[in-house]
């Protein structure tokens, strides 16, 4: 998310801590991160049906022209290849493999061929 704050003018919180993994005093994944006030998109939009929706008719055409913006806006940041981003030591950024497929990728044919091989399937192959 940093490369986000960097990069745009999005407003996203400032991340203190994470981990990716569940193998810490935790026993969980988690982010740390500062209280940014207000409603996630998708709850405010009634995603996933948990929630009823917040925002009235009258307001959806301007909140999907938001998230159009910010959408468009995330398009701005350009990195040389296809991957996780790491923030180097001098403050730049890179990309590195991406966790069950590798990389980082050139193309994205490239990253499209090693994620194809590289499916789960709840059955074993000879079933399928």
């Amino acid at each position: 998310m940093a490369i986000v704050r960097e990069r745009t003018n999005i407003p996203v919180p400032q991340v203190f801590g994470y981990e990716t993994n569940d193998n810490n005093s935790v026993g969980a994944a988690f982010i740390l991160m500062e209280f940014l006030p207000g409603n996630v998109a998708m709850d405010a939009n009634g995603g996933y049906k948990t929630h009823n929706g917040e925002i009235p008719p009258e307001h959806k055409s301007n909140f999907y022209n938001e998230m159009a913006q910010v959408q468009a806006e995330m398009t701005s940041i350009r990195l040389l290849r296809i991957g996780t981003i790491i923030k180097c030591t001098d403050g730049s950024y890179d990309t590195g493999p991406l966790p069950d497929i590798g990389g980082s990728f050139d193309t994205a044919t490239a990253f499209f061929e090693a994620w194809a091989a590289k499916p789960k399937f709840p059955i074993s192959e000879e079933v399928i």
